[in-house]
């Protein structure tokens, strides 16, 4: 398309943009001169009868170009090219491929499913790493702690507890009642010298 930049967001250069052939109600994607020109090739059939509405549809619905602030009411080649490469801000824009406006919606939907099963598959695999990596966490862990309590258990080794009994030199029988100190007892001569006293 020489007469339009590709990078414009516009309906010529968007995929959704085709022509409803009137026979069969099937969207076609717009050709190469249409979006260039609004020329639609073999637009008329043999009997004189149009091959397509003269109006360009959106296949998802983003603008109306019959109406009056498009390319309507009435057709005109000039007002139609106009509205089809007008710059857009449209949430619905994807870049023609070359295909029918159906078949580009489906790749859209099929490129948009390979992408979330390719995240969802990513997520997969990060959820996976980060449970492999807890695990031989908490088995090191479970290692390390085995391995101290070991090494604890060899050096308290807990020593056998032995009962002294420390007894006196000088044992005492129970029953048995305290020895009392003797003491010598001295007669005096003089004590025994004396004569009895005789009682009056």
């Amino acid at each position: 398309m020489p007469n339009i930049d590709r990078d414009v967001r516009c309906c010529a250069n968007c995929g959704y943009l085709g022509l409803r052939h009137i026979l069969t109600g099937q969207i076609v994607t717009a050709g190469q001169d249409f979006r260039e020109t609004a020329y639609i090739p073999g637009l008329w059939l043999r009997d004189a009868t149009l091959a397509y509405e003269q109006f360009p549809v959106c296949f998802r619905g983003a603008a109306r170009f019959r109406d009056a602030q498009e390319a309507g009411p009435s057709w005109d080649q000039a007002r139609c090219t106009a509205a089809i490469q007008r710059e857009r801000d449209c949430g619905e824009f994807s870049k023609w491929e070359g295909l029918d406006p159906e078949d580009h919606y489906d790749m859209i939907q099929e490129s948009a499913r390979l992408q979330w099963q390719s995240e969802q598959a990513d997520k997969a695999r990060r959820h996976e790493h980060c449970t492999l990596a807890v695990s031989i966490v908490a088995v090191a862990v479970a290692v390390v702690a085995l391995i101290a309590s070991t090494l604890i258990g060899v050096w308290k080794i807990p020593q056998p507890i032995t009962d002294t009994i420390q007894q006196s030199p000088a044992t005492t029988t129970p029953n048995s009642a305290p020895s009392l100190p003797q003491t010598s007892r001295r007669t005096s001569t003089a004590d025994q010298s004396l004569p009895p006293s005789s009682p009056e």
